[in-house]
Formats: C-alpha cells, sequence, structure tokens
C-alpha cells in the first residue's frame, strides 16, 4: 500500500479503534497524514501553474511532452539552455 491514492485508506485504518493502535500513534499518523495531504494538494495546484508556464515556452512545451519529464525539469532545462 504506498502512494497518494491510499492516503484515505490508511486514515482509515489508524482511525479504526479495533487495531489497538497506541493513542501516540494514532495522533502521529493524523499529524504526518493530514501534512502529506495538505502538502499534495499543494503540489498539484503548483504542477498546474508549472505545465501552464512550460506551454509559453516552445523548448518547455516540446521537454514536457517527453516520458519521464515533468513541468520542473522541462522548465529548468528550458532556462539553462537559454531558449525561448
Amino acid at each position: 500500500m504506498t502512494g497518494i491514492a491510499n492516503l484515505a485508506l490508511l486514515m482509515e485504518i489508524v482511525e479504526d479503534h479495533e487495531t489497538g493502535l497506541d493513542l501516540i500513534v494514532v495522533e502521529s499518523a493524523r499529524l504526518y497524514l493530514g501534512q502529506i495531504g495538505a502538502r499534495s494538494s499543494r503540489i498539484v495546484t503548483l504542477e498546474k501553474a508549472l505545465r501552464s508556464e512550460g506551454k509559453g515556452s516552445q523548448s518547455a512545451a516540446r521537454l514536457m511532452s517527453m516520458p519521464g519529464m515533468g513541468p520542473i525539469a522541462a522548465i529548468a532545462e528550458a532556462f539553462d539552455a537559454g531558449a525561448p
């Protein structure tokens, strides 16, 4: 069980009183899972903004079309190369 898609399921498991988890574990998990959720949604928002910004550069747009090349790397590479 990995990935942000399983965050809600993991929270359900943590909140299930029948798991017998110590209170300190439950409280810590709530804190960390809450932070992961908040940061994940912020990352999605930033990625959308970066993709939009990258479309304004032919080089960045071309780089983003490559498998494994995300908006951050594409914009950085295009900027480093001095391309429009």
